[in-house]
């Protein structure tokens, strides 16, 4: 304000004040009129400070609330951190239990908590699936705890009454597991998407992710007691079982790997069943062995197909199966093998690859024959122009 004063005085020197004339003096009309003016303007001002008081009161206030709301929530968000991470420690203590019904309690906690915190199902499955990979038959015929050696399923009735309840709560951790990843739950809240199945040396009885869908699934060194079931699973990244062991069927009828798949060094006992299987980028079975009948009839190969050194003992079937780009090299067929109206986008490989002669069941494809002249036996396939 000085300084307006200041720049008018100095602008009147510069160009010179006019000559003062004498003041007239107001009349009382005009006074009236200046205090109404003066009254008005006070009040204006007054106003404006009042409203102005008014907006930041308002303003303070809701910033006091909205600090009052998080701090409501972080405290909330603290305690309910503080009851899970009480339950989950409750659950897993639980679970160590001498008594079974007690572990069974500690497993549907764990089930419940990670139901209703989503963001904890991934922590509460990695628990359930360390809790199956703890040894069981192993401790009850260490005669037999070899990796990639089977447990005769009738081992499971010689169980003591620990045991036997010990069988109990594995069964039921499988279902937790299984009943969370059925894809016909999608449409309700008890589907978990994007679970990792880490069940590596596992020993599962009766297994089943029929009709489930998994992101990963780990059964490196699994043994599968009792049949395996993985009909119309899904596997939306990797399945891996490497070094597994199938003791009785395993059903992958109409399986979809989207990704990649490996079998390397696993031990099918048992009936296996491929048929309808979808395979994406890559599935290997290098070293597999299929001991009893294998079909991979109508089988869809997108990516690669590795079957090196592979041993087919019983019947192997992959009629009307579309393969691109596949190696059977060095591969055994004990039995006999029938590629009835398969599909190949590229000439097979089957060097080095033998099979049983003579076998008149024997369907090969493309110009692939077993030699003629080899004694009887097994016989090395071979490629005639």
């Amino acid at each position: 304000m000085s300084l307006v004063v200041s720049a008018w005085l100095l602008f009147n020197w510069l160009i010179g004040s006019p000559p003062k004339a004498s003041p007239k003096p107001l009349d009382i009309t005009t006074q009236l009129e200046l205090a109404k003016l003066a009254f008005a303007t006070v009040a204006g001002l007054g106003a404006l400070v009042a409203l102005v008081t008014a907006y930041r009161k308002q303003r303070i206030d809701e910033v006091a609330q909205i600090l009052a709301r998080q701090v409501a929530r972080d405290t909330n968000h603290d305690a309910t951190e503080r009851r899970i991470t009480d339950l989950f420690g409750q659950s897993v203590e639980q679970l160590g239990h001498e008594q079974a019904p007690v572990r069974l309690g500690g497993l549907y906690s764990l089930e419940r908590l990670a139901q209703d915190n989503p963001d904890h199902r991934d922590t509460v499955v990695s628990v359930i699936c360390a809790y199956l990979r703890m040894p069981f038959l192993a401790q009850r015929a260490p005669g037999v705890a070899r990796q990639g050696v089977t447990y005769p399923l009738e081992l499971l009735d010689t169980l003591d009454r620990p045991g036997q309840q010990e069988l109990q709560v594995r069964l039921t951790a499988q279902g937790i597991l299984t009943k969370h990843v059925f894809r016909s739950t999608h449409s309700n809240s008890n589907y978990w998407p994007g679970i990792h199945l880490d069940l590596s040396g596992a020993e599962l009885i009766h297994f089943s992710l029929s009709e489930c869908k998994v992101r990963i699934a780990n059964f490196e060194g699994a043994r599968f007691i009792g049949g395996a079931g993985f009909r119309k699973a899904e596997f939306t990244q990797i399945a891996t079982f490497i070094g597994a062991s199938f003791q009785g069927m395993a059903n992958f009828k109409e399986a979809n790997f989207t990704h990649s798949a490996n079998f390397d060094g696993a031990i099918f006992q048992g009936a296996t069943d491929f048929t309808k299987s979808t395979f994406g980028s890559m599935v290997t079975f290098s070293g597999t062995s299929f001991d009893n009948d294998v079909n991979f009839t109508e089988a869809k190969f997108s990516g690669s197909a590795i079957f090196t050194s592979a041993k087919f003992t019983a019947a192997t079937h992959f009629n009307q199966a579309s393969l691109r780009e596949c190696t059977f090299y060095g591969s055994e067929f004990s039995g006999f093998a029938v590629f009835d109206s398969a599909r190949f986008h590229a000439e097979p490989d089957f060097d080095g690859a033998s099979a049983s002669h003579p076998n008149d069941d024997h369907s090969w494809p493309g110009r692939w024959r077993t030699d003629p002249t080899a004694a009887t036996g097994l016989a090395p396939l071979v490629s005639w122009e």
